[in-house]
């Protein structure tokens, strides 16, 4: 059995793409399990395609072509493989990476042989490129790490080692978001009116950052708010977003905005009280508004894998 967990950006979408920081955090709570055992043909068991691997939906081409090759690279005979997601789809948590990941671990387990995280991160690489054409790499690095991360397009990134005083809601809104939609609009915006508001974001990244390793978690919660207002502008929000976002802010969130592409997707509420946030979890529920998930940022972050 092989074990992947999924990831949320506090802090950077869009912006990263253009080379600034962002803020990913590892959420342990939202992942993957895969169990790979011997079979007469390539099998899949999910919950989104069951079937042989060669009949696969076209949609699910990422997931096949790295089963093909790594199928290919450790010559394996036939098996079947169970996949067993508890990642909401197009949210922005990384589940396209997390299957990847455990995809790869789990075959290499069944072939009983080593696997280390470079070889790990290139197998990730086949499939991200595949289901995302030119990934930030938020993904992939959020789904590998262990620890709160700022991470740079093309440089190394650096582990956050302070804790924050506080927590962390992510709550999926039911829509599926459009990370190629919402890429687009922010293009056509910069295209249109400049660059600035990129610059304004990075600026508040890197206040993020500062506050964050501060332990200043009144400042972070600001900076989220700031942030979700440039999002706004940018096009990449959306009223249910916009609905939950100010649920949040009436029950008590220090700060809120949407995680990931936007256009749909989740929400991060922010809160120093979790009392206040078990609260907003609640109504969220009542409201339909599930998966949702807790990142207590209390946390001393070790190196095993929950």
């Amino acid at each position: 059995m092989a074990y992947a967990h999924g990831k949320i950006i506090l802090i950077g979408e869009h912006a990263v793409v253009h080379r600034t920081p962002a803020i990913v955090l590892p959420v342990f709570d939202a992942y993957v399990e895969v169990l790979v055992e011997p079979s007469k043909e390539n099998i899949i068991k999910s919950s989104f395609f069951n079937g042989y691997l060669k009949d696969i939906p076209l949609s699910y081409q990422a997931i096949q072509a790295l089963i093909k090759t790594i199928t290919y690279d450790l010559k394996l005979e036939p098996f079947q493989l169970k996949i067993d997601t508890y990642i909401p789809v197009a949210a922005g948590m990384g589940a396209s990476a997390a299957i990847a990941s455990a995809i790869t671990q789990a075959l290499f387990e069944y072939a009983k042989k080593s696997l280390n995280q470079d070889q790990l991160r290139k197998y990730m690489n086949v499939s991200e490129k595949i289901a995302h054409g030119s990934p930030s790499g938020t993904d992939v690095e959020g789904v590998l790490t262990q620890k709160p991360l700022v991470f740079q397009k093309d440089r190394t990134s650096k582990v956050l080692t302070s804790t924050l005083n506080g927590y962390l809601l992510i709550v999926f809104s039911g829509i599926k978001g459009s990370t190629k939609e919402a890429v687009s609009k922010v293009q056509s915006y910069v295209a249109s009116q400049g660059n600035q508001i990129i610059e304004e974001m990075e600026d508040t990244i890197n206040e993020t950052i500062k506050a964050y390793s501060n332990k200043d978690i009144h400042s972070v919660g600001l900076l989220l708010n700031r942030y979700q207002s440039y999002l706004h502008t940018l096009g990449v929000s959306h009223f249910v977003l916009d609905d939950m976002i100010k649920d949040a802010y009436e029950f008590g969130s220090l700060g809120a905005k949407l995680s990931g592409g936007g256009l749909g997707g989740c929400i991060i509420a922010l809160f120093e009280d979790l009392d206040k946030l078990l609260l907003l979890k609640e109504h969220y529920k009542n409201k339909g508004y599930h998966p949702s998930f807790l990142v207590d940022l209390n946390k001393e972050y070790h190196d095993d894998l929950r």
